[in-house]
């Protein structure tokens, strides 16, 4: 499993792409943002060399940077290693 099989593991459970705005804050943003069709809970995913980023929070604001706030202070990150992504899909189906 690489990957692109926990992106689209993660997209099943997200299905909305929200598009990361340029705003003078963002700073952290640098990956993508994913949302839950009836809820305001986020995924936010991003991919570095040998580990991605998982992070999940929610937020009721529609005003990116109020959502970015809401991603610093409630936020719960993880670091996945590429080998144990298939650990990762087991956890998001938990988790979420």
């Amino acid at each position: 499993m690489g990957f692109q099989d926990l992106k689209k593991k993660i997209q099943s459970k997200f299905p909305i792409k929200r598009e990361i705005e340029n705003t003078n804050s963002n700073t952290f943003f640098r990956g993508e943002l994913f949302k839950k069709e009836y809820y305001n809970d986020y995924c936010y995913v991003k991919l570095r060399k040998g580990y991605c980023e998982l992070s999940f929070f929610q937020s009721d604001n529609r005003q990116f940077e109020k959502i970015e706030d809401d991603y610093l202070d409630f936020a719960i990150n993880f670091k996945i290693k590429e080998e144990d992504y298939p650990k990762a899909e087991k956890m998001i189906d938990w988790f979420v």
